[in-house]
């Protein structure tokens, strides 16, 4: 499935290719503009099928690494060093035509090499993290003995009797055990002061309707997506209607540190 994209790109390159010498003769600007096209398509292709995750012939080459090693992130490693050495060789290009008083194409390599460079080495950490977190679910991750706050707790009692005292930036608001919401840090800090006394945690809370949840048997990495494409801290985990714990970013990022010390 990787050179689907070269291969699709060398097949636009040969069409705009054969649609140039049909043109020629006819007009010269169509003529121009296929020939660009097929040569711009047929750059793209050989450039996608250089060996450096995470181009195409760089997923070749992992899958090729992995199918002799039998080990993922090996194979995904090596990959993305060769991307990375990729990266840094367009850099290099870069500086010189720069040097040589091509300004404006050795700018363009560089930007090409450092966005080669932070895609492979991004690639390589999105590798590692799904296979630190394989196997595992969110009742691994989540907190158990969490806090919770009832709905009519002013947001003052909030800050001198949980805030400050349990030093936690986040408490679950549940009413008889069930879910209401979630209250954080953020929402007390965009409340003003002077009106902490009269403002209840109803008020401020972002109630259950708006809320991300999981169940405990959830993946991990579907937790953390979860958390990274919604933007959140937080997330609860729900077993039926009841609360059953809590999983904030900074649980499942001390336990990718832990795993990746212990190499387990």
């Amino acid at each position: 499935m990787a050179l689907v994209g070269p291969m699709a790109s060398f097949l636009i390159a040969f069409l705009f290719l054969m649609l140039s010498f049909i043109l020629r003769g006819i007009s010269e600007p169509l003529w121009a503009s296929a020939s660009y096209l097929a040569m711009i398509n047929a750059v793209l292709a050989i450039f996608n099928l250089f060996p450096g995750f995470p181009m195409d012939g760089g997923r070749v080459l992992r899958s090729i690494i992995w199918k002799v090693t039998g080990n993922l992130k090996k194979a995904t490693k090596i990959a993305s060093r060769v991307g990375q050495g990729f990266a840094f060789f367009l850099i290099f290009i870069g500086i010189l035509q720069i040097l040589r008083a091509n300004l404006l194409q050795g700018i363009w390599l560089i930007f090409i090499g450092w966005f080669l460079h932070s895609a492979a080495v991004r690639g390589y950490d999105q590798v590692m993290v799904q296979s630190l977190l394989k196997g595992v679910r969110a009742e691994d991750l989540m907190t158990k003995n969490f806090e919770t706050v009832t709905v009519d707790l002013s947001v003052q009692s909030l800050v001198d009797d949980y805030i400050l005292k349990k030093r936690e930036r986040v408490f679950l608001v549940s009413d008889k055990g069930s879910l209401k919401g979630i209250v954080c840090l953020e929402d007390v800090k965009s409340t003003p002061s002077e009106k902490w006394a009269e403002t209840k945690v109803g008020e401020i809370m972002t109630p259950k309707e708006k809320l991300e949840a999981v169940s405990p048997d959830a993946d991990g990495s579907q937790v953390l997506n979860s958390i990274t494409t919604k933007d959140i801290h937080q997330i609860p985990v729900m077993e039926g209607e009841k609360i059953a714990g809590i999983i904030c970013r900074s649980d499942i990022l001390r336990f990718i540190q832990f795993r990746s010390e212990l190499g387990v």
